[in-house]
């Protein structure tokens, strides 16, 4: 029940991911630097399964992950798929450069796990996505260009329809664009649509909502991310949490 999209340029990506999750669980522990495999890393806590939806390495790699909500028989395809979703992009993001992560991903024994999408992002532009639907991997390619994904548990088809035509027409205007300046990714991910919350990429439902909003931004010499906690009635933090790391080159 996620939205992210990524924007490349003027020597940087900007990477937004809206988190939705049910009212009830608990809230992730603050943003904070973390190291595994020997690798540096930013990212916030999920205190429920220990992983973590977004992060961003030394190296300049963005790893993130969306729940998958397609799949008719999924329950039947991986009774029993327990680990954490998140913990695979802890594991990753410790992997260090964005070729190795292919890698371990090319190669995950994916039945761990519920079904996902998961995608890898580095600092020179692009990468890729990996969509486990509970009986195949599905490998994509993410061009360096702006990009688009949304989940959703609440009439998916419908949802993700009003999302991607939104952000179709910030993509649309910016082509179209003499100056090619970036289009204000920035409101897309936190304005709430008062006649479509149920929809909008910030939403509001009666037993779930956006939890947060993250922002990565990735750049030569540093990854910065910024995040925002969402209080109950859909209103984002005015001040963001916000850490930095150099760039391993």
């Amino acid at each position: 029940m996620c939205t992210v999209t990524a924007w490349p340029g003027h020597n940087q990506t900007k990477i937004y991911f809206n988190r939705d999750e049910m009212k009830t669980r608990p809230r992730a522990k603050p943003l904070s630097a973390h190291t595994t495999g020997g690798t540096s890393w930013l990212g916030c806590i999920d205190p429920v399964g220990g992983g973590t939806w977004l992060g961003v390495n030394a190296y300049g790699v963005a790893v993130g992950l969306l729940n998958y909500y397609h799949a008719g028989n999924v329950k039947e395809a991986i009774a029993g798929g327990s680990t954490s979703r998140g913990q695979l992009v802890v594991h990753l993001l410790g992997q260090g450069r964005a070729q190795k992560m292919e890698t371990v991903m090319d190669s995950c024994s994916v039945h761990a796990y519920q079904p996902f999408h998961c995608f890898v992002i580095q600092r020179e532009g692009g990468g890729h996505i990996w969509t486990w639907n509970g009986q195949q991997l599905i490998k994509d390619r993410i061009e360096d260009a702006p990009w688009f994904y949304s989940s959703s548990s609440y009439k998916t088809h419908d949802v993700i329809a009003f999302r991607k035509a939104r952000f179709s027409k910030l993509q649309t205007a910016f082509e179209s664009s003499f100056s090619r300046e970036t289009p204000d990714i920035h409101a897309y991910h936190f304005r709430l649509h008062p006649e479509h919350p149920m929809e909008s990429p910030l939403m509001l439902r009666e037993q779930t909502k956006t939890r947060s909003i993250s922002l990565v931004t990735l750049s030569p010499e540093m990854a910065r991310y910024d995040f925002w906690a969402v209080d109950p009635h859909g209103k984002p933090e005015s001040q963001a949490q916000s850490q930095t790391l150099d760039i391993v080159t």
